[in-house]
């Protein structure tokens, strides 16, 4: 009998988990961001000011996969403009976003930072943050964001404090 009512309990709870599951569907969106540099970057770049396109993929009631990619340029400080040019690179990361009730999210991203500048190279990285979800309308979400994002290359951290909204659809 305790066996067919720990069957019992787990079909139920797994069904109720797969319901709210499949009643939320998967997102995308577009992302405006701006960032603060910071580390090494901190010293010869003013401003990080870029794009992404992501998708939120729902696996639990609270946890979702994430996927993005995008596009940051990095702008040099006006005493560094005479001996170097902006610096872009394309950020493609995969992480996990959790709700910590009904809007409010911490997630971690890891992935590759491939620089587009001649002889640039690619380097690892890192992005965790927190924000805030918002539905605008039944199939919109606005969506607001920090996140300290770091990525190496070589012996040179390019660090950032990022500030981001987005439409979600």
């Amino acid at each position: 009998m305790k066996k067919l009512l720990l069957i019992a309990a787990m079909a139920v709870a797994s069904f109720t988990a797969s319901a709210q599951v499949e009643s939320q569907k998967t997102k995308f969106g577009v992302a405006f961001e701006a960032g603060i540099p910071s580390g090494d970057a901190g010293d010869a770049y003013s401003l990080a000011i870029g794009g992404s396109v992501f998708v939120e993929k729902p696996v639990a009631a609270s946890f979702a996969v994430t996927g993005s990619a995008g596009y940051t340029s990095w702008s040099p400080k006006k005493e560094f403009k005479d001996f170097f040019d902006s610096y872009g690179v394309i950020p493609v990361k995969a992480g996990a976003k959790y709700y910590f009730g009904k809007n409010f999210y911490g997630q971690g991203e890891l992935g590759a930072a491939f620089g587009t500048n001649d002889g640039a190279k690619t380097g690892f990285i890192w992005a965790p943050g927190v924000g805030i979800s918002y539905p605008v309308s039944d199939k919109t979400d606005f969506d607001a964001g920090v996140r300290y994002e770091s990525f190496s290359v070589e012996e040179f951290n390019m660090g950032q404090i990022a500030f981001r909204v987005a439409l979600k659809f």
